[in-house]
């Protein structure tokens, strides 16, 4: 993940760049839609530029994949964690990496709004999709590969500092996966948690006390 300046302030974005997201969000939309009328299997590239009324060419100018476009939620779910790392503190790599992630997962709370739903519907269509969990879980592989860069260029390279940073980012990768595990369930259970208060049990249960590791 490249660093941003610490101190600007996010730009707003112009026409163009707006008329870009919706079109990505109306794509996705779309995806989701024909995947749980239909299955992700059964679903093709075709059938969803049909529905969404774009062309070929527009949806692989922002999708890789048909799984891809499904998977928008997981894609702002990494924009807003580069987003709180760049304002994050200088503690160690555990502790920020618990602060952030924290405060990504608030956002999610007990299933109410609009992203926390998003994840939830693609949740529940990755426990029939093989080929979407395995999507899902190359992007997660991709978000470690840039914390780990992150923090590693932060300072000199030495074998404890690299075994200290992809311990940091596994075991909280880990955390996170086990939270948004057991929020779906809640959830789909009728009693719904906040995302943020299970990843803090999550890391106690792996003898983690968040804001005590910098």
């Amino acid at each position: 993940m490249t660093k941003d300046a610490p101190d600007a302030a996010p730009s707003r974005p112009n026409l163009r760049e707006r008329q870009k997201w919706r079109t990505r969000a109306d794509i996705s939309q779309v995806a989701l839609e024909l995947f749980e009328e239909r299955g992700v299997e059964h679903t093709t590239v075709d059938d969803i530029v049909d529905r969404a009324e774009v062309s070929p060419r527009t949806f692989f100018r922002h999708f890789a994949t048909k799984e891809d476009a499904a998977l928008l939620i997981h894609h702002d779910f990494d924009v807003a964690l580069r987003r709180h790392l760049h304002r994050g503190d200088r503690n160690s790599p555990l502790s920020t990496l618990c602060g952030v992630y924290s405060r990504v997962l608030a956002d999610y709370g007990r299933g109410e709004g609009e992203a926390a739903q998003q994840m939830l519907r693609v949740r529940a269509l990755m426990l029939n999709s093989p080929a979407l969990h395995t999507a899902g879980l190359r992007l997660d592989t991709r978000r470690a590969q840039e914390l780990l860069e992150h923090f590693l260029a932060e300072g000199e390279w030495t074998a404890h500092r690299e075994l200290q940073v992809r311990m940091a980012v596994e075991t909280t990768a880990a955390a996170v996966r086990v939270t948004l595990k057991i929020w779906n369930d809640l959830y789909n259970s009728a009693t719904p948690a906040d995302a943020a208060e299970l990843f803090d049990q999550a890391l106690n249960s792996a003898g983690i006390v968040p804001g005590a590791n910098g």
